[in-house]
């Protein structure tokens, strides 16, 4: 038999017939290439086989492909350098992170993808800053995805550096891109933002929302986790876990009437350890109420949305519960918003229902860290609900604790308790 010189045309001899194929190249079949059977005919199948190969250099040039292909990435372009960075990189980062980290190197790939990375310049990092932060319809700039691109941009380059995209000693061509980082929110909720936004969310028939803010609050979770909690990590704390004088403090019936302390089992984010934070009070009741919802409606999640619509639909009859996606809570606590600032007017208050407009449901977080700290409660005490590492909690807490009139006044009041002052000489200053 004559050889046959078109690339992966593949003859195979079965008894006394030939039949042909086209077949991939191992490197083809991993970006999802298939092998594909010509037939008998010699002349159909080389035509057949020259067709796919004129599909396999379209796909090489950046044209379309098989839906089962994976896009063509060629070798050293910041595309490359993106895949690489996502396998060996993304995966050791916490998940929150990945996803932001994914959404920028997405804004990196639309920028520069198939550009050659020696090709990325100061110059051409300086185009992109400038487009990242002007001004859209309405003049408002894009401030934090600007900031949060460019410092990934800093990052992937630096990658690019150690993984040989670019000559060993190659100066970062992303640092120094004088794009500002935005000052964090330091908003925090007061107690009367809390008890409007809770009375609303009831009102609109909604307690799994009331028990998200209320253990936003008192946990310092992220939303994220608290979405996905489950039924399971609400449990019995053992009085071992806990000092006695605090169980004493903590316990309250439990629906059988005994004492115990309940809570809910979280994963700290940065450290990846379990720890129980003990539930009191009115949030414990609506965790009791709301496992037993989602053990009615067959869902292991705990927070859960009641729902009258389908597809945008309104159903009559009954309601049904079912798990809040991320999208559908953030439209709620926004519709929340409404309701709450609304209800502060009601009742004459105009500065309460301007701070409620200007809440979002992560400033709860921060919140949970000011109290405690406006309570006098040390570093570990308050890492140990937020999951930050203690070395690093001194630091995040310029972000997460901003200083307030509370936080004054408790110094000066321990600095006297503690201090050098007997209570006599106090007793004296005070009738002077």
């Amino acid at each position: 038999m004559a050889k046959i010189d078109i690339p992966s045309l593949v003859p195979k001899k079965r008894g006394t017939r030939t039949y042909y194929y086209w077949q991939p190249s191992g490197t083809l079949r991993k970006a999802g290439w298939k092998s594909i059977p010509l037939g008998t005919d010699l002349r159909a199948a080389m035509k057949a086989a020259e067709a796919e190969n004129d599909k396999v250099e379209q796909w090489r040039n950046g044209g379309a492909a098989p839906r089962a292909v994976r896009k063509f990435i060629k070798g050293g372009t910041m595309d490359q350098l993106i895949a690489r960075y996502s396998a060996e990189i993304l995966p050791t980062l916490a998940a929150n992170t990945q996803r932001e980290y994914r959404s920028k190197l997405r804004i990196i790939s639309r920028w520069a993808g198939p550009e050659q990375v020696t090709h990325i310049n100061r110059k051409r990092i300086a185009k992109l800053r400038d487009v990242l932060l002007k001004p859209d319809a309405a003049g408002n700039v894009a401030a934090n995805r600007a900031a949060g691109t460019m410092r990934v941009l800093v990052t992937l380059m630096k990658f690019a550096i150690n993984a040989d995209f670019l000559p060993e000693g190659t100066i970062n061509p992303a640092s120094g891109h004088n794009v500002p980082t935005p000052a964090p929110r330091d908003q925090v909720w007061s107690p009367d933002a809390v008890d409007l936004f809770v009375a609303a969310a009831k009102a609109a028939g909604q307690p799994g929302l009331a028990l998200a803010i209320l253990l936003a609050r008192e946990s310092a979770q992220r939303e994220a986790d608290l979405l996905t909690l489950s039924i399971r990590q609400w449990l019995v704390i053992p009085r071992h876990k806990l000092n006695p004088e605090d169980w004493e403090r903590l316990a309250e019936p439990n629906p059988d009437g005994a004492l115990d302390v309940r809570g809910i089992r979280v994963r700290q984010g940065k450290t990846k350890r379990w720890i129980e934070v003990p539930i009191v009070g009115e949030t414990r009741r609506l965790i009791e109420q709301a496992v037993a919802d989602a053990r009615a409606a067959s869902s292991t999640v705990l927070l859960l949305e009641r729902r009258q619509e389908f597809d945008g639909v309104q159903r009559s009859g009954d309601t049904w519960l079912e798990p809040f996606t991320e999208t559908r809570f953030q439209r709620a606590i926004a519709a929340l918003r409404i309701d709450a600032a609304t209800a502060a007017r009601a009742i004459g208050d105009e500065d309460l229902a301007t701070e409620i407009e200007d809440l979002q449901f992560r400033d709860l977080r921060r919140t949970a860290v000011v109290w405690l700290g406006e309570l006098g409660l040390e570093d570990h005490l308050i890492a140990a609900l937020t999951g930050h590492k203690l070395d690093y909690t001194r630091k995040i807490l310029e972000t997460y604790m901003p200083r307030t009139t509370k936080m004054a006044g408790k110094a000066v009041a321990l600095r006297r308790e503690r201090g050098t002052e007997t209570p006599a000489a106090i007793e004296r200053s005070r009738k002077a």
